[in-house]
């Protein structure tokens, strides 16, 4: 199997399979051959123009992600989603712990995000909306 990285999807709000690869850059699907290689496009194709493709085919009752062609002509936004679930956590955790100050919170939402270098500072939420 090369070096095929297994494929993982999401739901779309239509409830059709979204395919996601390993930059987190999604694609929706195109169509399948007669060999049973599905064929994906850039889900942002039509709005931003994207040319990125991706085909997949199954193994072993496994999906995987088997070539990915052309540049994408966007970012990924992998490093807002990781901010907004980093968010999310925060909050969820202030909300176990009411005797934490936002002081607090907002200190060790900042030392999670550290890890995802500056991209991820200028991601955030306003203080006043956490």
């Amino acid at each position: 199997m090369e070096n095929w990285a297994r494929a993982n999807f999401i739901l779309s709000s239509r409830k059709k399979n979204i395919l996601v690869d390993r930059q987190n850059f999604e694609y929706k699907f195109k169509r399948e051959s007669e060999t049973g290689a599905r064929y994906w496009v850039c889900r942002l194709r039509d709005s931003s123009g994207c040319t990125a493709t991706a085909s997949t085919i199954e193994r072993n009752d496994a999906t995987f992600i088997k070539n990915v062609k052309n540049t994408h002509n966007h970012s990924s936004k992998l490093v807002e989603k990781r901010v907004k679930m980093a968010e999310q956590e925060a909050v969820e955790n202030a909300a176990r712990n009411p005797t934490l100050t936002c002081r607090a919170v907002i200190a060790e939402l900042a030392n999670t995000l550290q890890t995802y270098s500056m991209a991820a500072a200028s991601s955030m939420s306003r203080m006043s909306s956490l």
